[in-house]
């Protein structure tokens, strides 16, 4: 019973494709953080809790699959290109 599992539990290595694995969610919060950084969102050194909060956020979801931190990652991709003039 997958909603059971604990969040560290449900982002393992090698699951079946469509699965969220560890490094797709590491990728999400990465892109986050990258986005989030160069919009001013989140200042450095500010003593946020933001990242601790998106991971709070997204462990919550106890179904979320690859394609859908796909089309995340592919709309902060396209705001950042955006915001940079490419």
């Amino acid at each position: 019973m997958k909603f059971l599992l604990q969040p560290a539990q449900r982002y393992r290595r090698g699951e079946p494709k469509g699965w969220l694995t560890v490094e797709d969610i590491e990728g999400l919060y990465a892109h986050l953080e990258e986005a989030a950084l160069d919009s001013e969102f989140l200042v450095p050194g500010s003593g946020s809790r933001l990242r601790e909060r998106w991971r709070r956020l997204f462990s919550r979801v106890p179904a979320l699959e690859r394609e859908e931190v796909n089309i995340l990652r592919g709309l902060l991709r396209a705001l950042l290109a955006k915001r940079s003039g490419k």
